[in-house]
């Protein structure tokens, strides 16, 4: 399994994810979409290839991968499979439009060097 490393710009993703859902549906809601995330990082760092590449124009997005948060499939996780690890990049409702979704969004450029 490789290291799970998250930047800052997802762990935000994740926690202004969860409070919304929480307001919605309420605190357990919220506290199973952690979990769920947890759960999904796991998946990503035990098996980094899964998912679909997304065809960014940018040449520092491509090979990001999006996959599913497990039970919550409206939201993906954006991720990146390096020698010994997998950066997890964003974290968005997918049914929101993705077109913001750029290199501004995901944080420092110096972030998504290779």
């Amino acid at each position: 399994m490789k290291k799970q490393v998250m930047l800052p710009t997802a762990i935000a993703d994740v926690d202004r994810e969860a409070f919304g859902i929480a307001e919605y549906a309420g605190q357990d809601a919220g506290l199973r979409f952690y979990a769920a995330c947890d759960d999904t990082f796991v998946r990503l760092a035990t098996d980094p290839d899964i998912g679909k590449v997304w065809p960014f124009e940018h040449p520092k997005l491509a090979n990001l991968r999006a996959w599913q948060v497990k039970e919550f499939s409206d939201y993906l996780v954006f991720d990146r499979s390096l020698r010994d690890q997998v950066e997890i990049l964003k974290v968005i409702n997918g049914s929101r439009d993705l077109e913001p979704f750029s290199v501004i969004n995901l944080g420092r450029e110096r972030d998504l060097d290779v």
